[in-house]
Parts: C-alpha cells; structure tokens; sequence
C-alpha cells in the first residue's frame, strides 16, 4: 500500500512542474546539507569554539558586502520577457562582483587593521587577504544561480551545492585531523567551496547556453537595462543591505561585547537553526519567487500561489521549530557534546522566533516581484533597529540570556507583521491565513506537549528523548504524506500560473 502511495506521489510529481522544481532544488539541497550535517560533530569536536566565532565573523562581513555584489540586478534576471533582454541584465550582474572585489581590497588595505579592532577580533587579522577574493566568488555565484533559476534548470544547480558543500568539508576536516585546526581551517575550506559551486554552475550554464549569451549580450542594451531596472541598486540594494546587517548584526555585536568563545557558540547555534530553511525553506522560496513573477500581473493567481505556499511553510517548518525550541540543549549536548550545551541553549532561547521565521522568510520575495522595494526596505529598517536594540540592551548587561531573549520577541513582532503584509499585497484574506494556522497548529501544540511529556518522564536520558521525539516527528511527516495533503497541494496547486 505504501509503495504504491509513493509511485503516485513520483508520478504525481513529475506531472507537476513546480513540484518537479522543488524536488530538484531540494534534493541537491538536502545532499549538501547531509554532507554538512555528518560532518558537523566531527568538526564541532577538533575546532574550538572560538575557532568558529573568528569563521563565522569572516562570513559575516563576506554575505554583508556580498549582498550589493551584483547591485541587486540579479534578482531583475527573471523580469524581461525575452530571454535576449534577461542575458544583458545577467551580464551586468556578473561583471559587477570584480569591482566590488577591488575596492574591498583597497578598503582593507587602508582600513583592515581597524576593523579588526573594532571587532575585538584580532584572529582574523591572518584572513583578511582572502575577504575580496570570497565576495568576488560570491557575488559572480549570485548572478549565476538566478539565470539559472530563469532557465529553470534547477538540476544543475543542485550539483553545486553538493559539490561545494563536499569541498568545504573535505578541507575543513583534513585541516583539523592535520593539526590546523583553527579558523583559517575553516574560512579556506568555506571560500573553497564557494570557489567549487561558482566553477561547476558556470561550466554548465556556458555549455548549455554559450551561444544565447554571446549573441545577445552587447554594451547598448546593458545600459538600457541599467537604467530600466535602476530600482534595484537605487533602493533594493539599501533594503538588501540593511536586512544583511540585520542578520548579521549578532554576530558583529557579540563579538564587540563578550568573547570569541561566545560568538562561536551562536554562530554553531544558528547554523544548527538554518538547517531546516536551508533543507527546503530556501528550495520553496526559489521557486515560489519564479512562479510568483510569471503570476504579478493576475491577482487572483497570484493569491492563490501565495496562500498555497504558506499552508505547506506552516506544515512542514512547524515540526523543526517546535523541536529546536523543546530539545535543542539535548540536541547540542547529544551530537556535539557537553562542551557545546550552551549553544544548545541559545537554540532554545531563539526557538519561537525561528518558528515565525520559517514561514515569513521564503514568501518575503513578494517584495521584489511586485517591486516593491521601498516598503521591503521599511521592513528591513524594522528588523535590524529592533535587532540592534535587543542586542546592544544584552551586550551593555553583559547578559547573553537577556540579549537573545529580546532578540527573539523582537523578532517575532517584526516577521509576523512582514506576514500580514504579504497576505494584503498578495489579496489572501487575513481570515484565511488564520485558518490555516489554526488548522495545522492544533498538530503542532499536539506535538509540543507530546514532547514535552517525553522529555519530563525522560529526565537525563537525553538520547532516549531525542530518538523517540525524532520517531514522533517521523509519524507526523508520514501521516501528512499518507494523507496526501501534500501531495494533493503542495505539487498540483500551482499548475493554474504554469
């Protein structure tokens, strides 16, 4: 009976070209992050947590700078009709990575010394060389992933994502095992993978479409484009820098108020609390973000693709955030030992706010497919004030605890505003959406005390506890599977914007 449930599921699948996409994006997706995820407790037991602190600083100010890398034309690639006008405005994005690579590296040549003192971070002083380099790779691999999005040649993009992700972990570990296990083991090996899946996604796309972008490409209409998409630098690129520095403030700010040591236990408590969005968020956000361009110009369409994609975001990232939220400590303590239960913690402090995160993040394209960017820049604005706040207020105490506790209200007021938004732009009535979160969060608030009885009866069993809410988990995804309630949604609803 199960097999033939699944040989539905495939067929029906492939008969949906969203869910099809999806499927691609999310299987090179979940091998890279597999990869990553193995590798984790390794590394998290011969690199010290400081090492990751100075690492995760060095990816703080690559993904800051790297946001503006492209001027924001990348995400103007999936605009023009014709594919002739998309490759002059892909031509403009990927030559404007080199320039901001040069005048990052003037930068820090006049100013690299002070910054690290400002940071409190006089570790990565040894790797400001390869910062220019990292956001030159970045930005050209920004470019690359969009006209390929365009194309919707989701496969090959799924390629690079494993065979960065197998670089990064490949250097990273041989660097630990051979004694350097320090944070230039883990920046090169970081800056090496990108190097990979810039390459690999490159090769292909030149392969593949070498002729349509020789032919196309010329000096004229790249200027035209620049004027034509001036939206993007003039006003997204402020609304995309300040919710990069948003993001990126705690790591800056714990790193200006307490130890290394500290930085390095957020810094493995949120890439523990991205899995699940890099998983499949990010996969749903990608192609919701090209089936919702295809949809701007017919509303209801457009709603229907809107409300379609939060009810699957609240089905399947309901389940992580309430687990990270219950047994993150455990989850730390259990994987990558005692020395790492205080990330642990942190993971359970930020838990409620990931929840709310989840589900906001992938449909906060809307912004840029109504081009929007004025009111996305108002939403940045928001995020990263009441960020700042909450950890300045944490960091003047010197109370990490405090610091994170307001970080994570501040951040459910802010998102959960950013979702009522896109329910008004998009027209999905907000008594719809609130079905919809009453219809799936009585599984959730199930769920929750479910875990919750495990965990008290439990007690110091924390592996115990682990695998039996593991095992509930499991029983939650098959019973919605088997109930075809994604199958039936998620990959069949969007065939009307086809």
């Amino acid at each position: 009976m199960l097999l033939t449930r699944a040989g539905n599921f495939l067929r029906s699948l492939k008969q949906s070209e969203f869910g099809f996409d999806v499927m691609k994006l999310a299987g090179g997706t979940t091998i890279a992050q597999a990869i990553t995820v193995l590798s984790l407790p390794i590394l998290a037991r011969l690199y010290p947590a400081d090492a990751f602190g100075t690492a995760g600083l060095f990816t703080s100010l690559v993904t800051i700078a790297s946001v503006i890398a492209c001027l924001r034309y990348e995400f103007a690639i999936m605009l023009p009709s014709s594919d002739e006008e998309a490759a002059n405005v892909f031509g403009i994005a990927f030559m404007t990575p080199l320039l901001f690579g040069v005048l990052g590296a003037i930068f820090l040549v006049f100013a690299g010394n002070e910054l690290v003192t400002l940071l409190n971070a006089p570790a990565l002083l040894n790797y400001l060389w390869l910062l220019p380099i990292a956001l030159w790779l970045a930005g050209m691999y920004q470019a690359l992933n969009y006209w390929n999005s365009r194309s919707k040649r989701f496969g090959r993009l799924s390629v690079a994502l494993v065979g960065a992700s197998a670089t990064s972990t490949t250097l990273q570990l041989t660097a630990g095992v051979a004694g350097q296990a320090t944070a230039g083991g883990l920046i090169v090996g970081s800056t090496a993978g990108t190097a990979v899946a810039t390459g690999a996604l490159g090769i292909q796309i030149w392969r593949d479409q070498s002729r349509l972008l020789r032919d196309s490409i010329r000096p004229r209409r790249m200027r035209q484009n620049l004027l034509r998409f001036r939206k993007f630098p003039l006003v997204d690129s402020w609304g995309a820098l300040v919710n990069n520095l948003a993001w990126q403030m705690p790591l800056l700010l714990l790193s200006v108020f307490f130890t290394q040591t500290i930085v390095g236990y957020y810094a493995m408590a949120f890439r523990t609390i991205q899995l699940p969005m890099a998983l499949i968020g990010i996969s749903i956000g990608q192609v919701f973000y090209q089936r919702a361009s295809v949809a701007r110009n017919d509303p209801e369409a457009l709603s229907s693709v809107v409300l379609s994609v939060f009810d699957k975001l609240v089905v399947i990232m309901m389940i992580p955030g309430i687990f990270l939220t219950i047994l993150g400590q455990d989850l730390f303590t259990v994987v990558l030992g005692k020395q790492w239960a205080e990330a642990g913690f942190y993971v359970q402090l930020l838990g409620p706010w990931t929840l709310v995160w989840f589900i906001a993040s992938p449909l906060s394209s809307l912004f840029s497919v109504l081009e929007y960017q004025g009111r996305a820049l108002v939403v940045h604005l928001s995020v990263l004030l009441s960020r700042t706040a909450a950890l300045v207020i944490g960091g003047v105490n010197q109370n990490i605890e405090l610091a994170l506790l307001l970080f994570s209200a501040s951040g459910i007021l802010v998102y959960g505003g950013v979702l009522v938004w896109v329910m008004k732009l998009s027209g999905v009535p907000i008594r719809a959406a609130l079905d919809v979160l009453l219809r799936h969060g009585r599984y959730g608030l199930l769920f929750a005390a479910t875990v919750l009885a495990i965990k008290w009866f439990g007690g110091s069993h924390s592996i115990l506890v682990l695998l039996a809410s593991a095992g509930l988990a499991a029983l939650y995804y098959l019973w919605i599977f088997r109930r075809s309630l994604i199958q039936k949604t998620m990959y069949q609803s969007f065939e009307q914007v086809k």
